[in-house]
């Protein structure tokens, strides 16, 4: 027996619509694919970024140590300004010319050469290093 052309067109619009399920199915499969891909990207960005840093962070670190190794210096420097200042100026107090003395002797006899900054920087750079091995506590 030959189908009528109603049965072929039903059979057609079924076959169409399950096509259009499969195919949505598979669009479906698709983007959740996608999407999964996406996260699986972003994830590898992440390490990436984590690498580079924990690389800055390490080269943060010494750094710093570098810097406090400098501050140190300044510090042991300055104490010797402070002291020898203090004898320049009585010295030059006893001989009575100290109100007279001219650049750069005048600066000595004030003590215009003492690094005020040095305590506050010291104390910087240990809040710098503390919040960096905060950060990176789980940097090895």
């Amino acid at each position: 027996m030959k189908p009528t052309t109603e049965q072929i067109l039903n059979s057609l619009s079924k076959l169409i619509k399950e096509n259009k399920t499969e195919l949505q199915a598979e669009g479906k499969v698709k983007v959740e694919l996608n999407v999964a891909d996406d996260v699986l990207s972003d994830v590898s960005a992440n390490g990436k970024s984590r690498s580079k840093y924990r690389k800055l962070i390490r080269q943060v670190r010494t750094d710093l140590a570098k810097a406090y190794g400098h501050l140190e210096n300044i510090k042991k420097r300055d104490e010797r300004i402070q002291k020898d200042s203090k004898t320049f100026k009585k010295q030059a107090d006893e001989l009575g010319v100290g109100k007279e003395l001219k650049a750069p002797y005048n600066y000595i006899y004030d003590g215009s050469y003492i690094d005020k900054q040095i305590d506050n920087d010291i104390s910087a750079n240990k809040k710098a290093v503390r919040a960096v091995l905060q950060s990176s506590e789980s940097v090895g």
